[in-house]
């Protein structure tokens, strides 16, 4: 036989569908799913148990052999195989290292469709299961081979030295290149531990920076620990100043980057977290590129140089807690001293409270936005119960400042009947704002117990102005139909805009030229348009002769931005 009808034959083969069962196979069904624990904390090991039901066929009595695959959300967790006589149940298991939030847990039996079925529709079973959120959650973020990269894996490390110290954690695994969790979900841990191991490209991405600024800004703690993070955000060496997200949140006033890891790796005397610390160094996991820095003003440099003269870690406790390591922690040579380092780390950094209630951020309007004059801003903000109890009564302030004239001052004031441990919730106000342009004000918002444990992170301030612009603008003029027959109707149309900040009232006429003369005008029409508002004005214009028209639309009035009244 020739090759040629022999791949044909092969090829036909494999495009036959599968073999469906009929009637007299047996079919499987997944009858129950239970739990070990009902009600497990992030970090427990439990396990899941599926009952996976045979009714043995048309005979009843056909054993079947199949693999069972288990799944948290859209999660791999494992699979087990099970021998099930005709017109009986088998109980199929895995272990789980439970993961704080609520989950669904499948369960799907013969995923790989390997057993002929009289019904392949019925294999999969989901249940819902609530997992407490422990304190502490570890991200791993360094492109490794347990992320879909190919970076070295170092979250052993983090994860052995949390073993060691017999603390609850959940792990959350970031697929290499990709956003990590969000700031919702930041939220419900007390302690953030982010690492990001040998990346040097996608270490922290705009999202991760805006979702960590959110959860420390809301008076949340984090242990970050990479040697290219600095070079990856800014890879000149050099001062940092604000605006600079690791000058803002990192704490870093300047950077000498690549100058490697000090052995040992020493602490600072009296420092709260490494007061007495000298750790052996072993870089040869990867090429070393840790960085020296400076702190900015509240923060404090707490791990020595290669050069002596700076510093390789910082921290800070001011409105939220930090450890920030330009080195990498798997760099640590022996075990029993990363497991001090995390230990110091987390008494540092980890506070659990009864009673803290934040000022978590402002929705609207954000820092620095122009607001309308004598017109209504609403202002929205939420306040998250960050404490263990729940709470009730939570006063929520607004004070409003205008830096030109303490006549337009504002203050108010609302309550927030019951905020359960844990939850958010967002208060609203409407400030009308005095007829004044160019005007400053500070607005500060406060959520307000008078049992609260931190009070560092119960205020938050943005600025807003009325330094605003007088704007509508004119675009799309159009005739329909654009050809035509004289005496046939025409609609003449423009759309007007509002990009500007204040509510306006402006005339809008139509015109008609042929060349340089004017043939009809349209007369005027009211438009009223809130910022960010359009509406498309139309006139009908009927011409009695043959010729080539220019159809114009221009606003009577001149506004802040001329370039744009005129639309032809």
């Amino acid at each position: 036989m020739s090759r040629k009808p022999l791949t044909l034959l092969l090829a036909l083969l494999m495009l036959l569908p599968p073999v469906l069962g009929d009637e007299n196979d047996p079919d499987l069904t997944v009858e129950d799913i239970s739990f070990s624990d009902d009600s497990p904390t992030g970090g427990d090991e439990i396990t899941i148990t599926a009952e996976v039901a045979n009714d043995g066929g048309a005979s009843g009595l056909q054993s079947v052999t199949t693999n069972v695959s288990f799944y948290w959300d859209s999660n791999y967790i494992g699979q087990d195989s099970v021998t099930i006589p005709g017109g009986q149940t088998a109980d199929a298991s895995v272990e789980w290292t439970a993961v704080g939030g609520t989950h669904n847990i499948t369960v799907i039996a013969d995923e790989e469709d390997n057993v002929q079925e009289s019904n392949e529709n019925n294999n999969q079973r989901t249940e819902s299961i609530t997992v407490g959120y422990p304190s502490i959650v570890v991200i791993d973020d360094d492109g490794g081979s347990n992320n879909g990269g190919t970076r070295t894996d170092v979250d052993g490390y983090y994860t052995d030295a949390l073993d060691t110290l017999d603390v609850a954690y959940d792990l959350l695994r970031v697929d290499s290149g990709d956003d990590g969790p969000d700031a919702d979900t930041l939220a419900n841990y007390g302690l953030v531990v982010w690492f990001v191991g040998a990346d040097l490209s996608t270490t922290f991405t705009a999202n991760d920076q805006n979702t960590l600024a959110e959860y420390l800004d809301d008076g949340g703690s984090a242990w970050i620990t990479g040697h290219d993070i600095l070079w990856d955000l800014n890879s000149a060496t050099g001062s940092r100043s604000t605006g600079d997200w690791e000058y803002d949140y990192l704490g870093v006033g300047y950077i000498d980057h690549d100058n490697g890891t000090a052995n040992p790796v020493g602490g600072v005397e009296d420092d709260p977290v490494t007061n007495g610390a000298d750790y052996l160094t072993d870089d040869t996991i990867f090429y070393d590129y840790g960085d020296d820095i400076a702190p900015r003003s509240d923060f404090h440099g707490i791990f020595n140089t290669t050069s002596g003269t700076l510093w390789s870690a910082l921290r800070t406790e001011e409105g939220y807690g930090l450890v920030f390591m330009a080195f990498e922690f798997a760099y640590i040579a022996e075990g029993s001293d990363r497991a001090d380092l995390a230990d110091r780390i987390i008494e540092y950094l980890l506070e659990e409270l009864d009673h803290d209630v934040a000022l978590s951020r402002f929705n609207s309007p954000t820092d620095s936005a122009t607001v309308e004059p004598d017109a209504t801003q609403v202002i929205n903000v939420t306040v998250r119960n960050r404490g263990g109890e729940d709470e009730t009564n939570v006063q929520v302030n607004l004070d409003i400042d205008c830096r030109n004239t303490s006549a337009n001052d504002h203050t108010d004031s609302k309550t927030i009947s019951s905020l359960a441990a844990g939850t958010t919730a967002t208060v609203t106000f409407n400030w009308n704002v005095p007829d004044d342009e160019d005007y400053v004000y500070d607005i500060e918002a406060e959520a307000y117990i008078s049992t609260d444990e931190k009070r560092s992170n119960d205020k938050r301030t943005i600025t807003v102005d009325t330094y605003v612009l007088h704007n509508l603008a004119l675009e799309a003029a159009r005739a329909t139909p654009r050809l035509g027959e004289p005496d046939e109707e025409r609609t003449l149309a423009v759309r007007v805009t509002n990009p500007g900040d204040v509510t306006l009232t402006r005339d809008v006429r139509a015109l008609v030229f042929e060349g340089d003369e004017e043939l009809w005008d349209g007369d005027t029409q009211e438009v009223t348009l809130a910022p960010g508002e359009n509406e498309t004005l139309e006139w009908d214009w009927t011409s009695d002769e043959y010729g080539t028209f220019t159809f114009r639309a221009e606003l009577e009035q001149t506004d802040e931005d001329a370039s744009d009244d005129v639309a032809e």
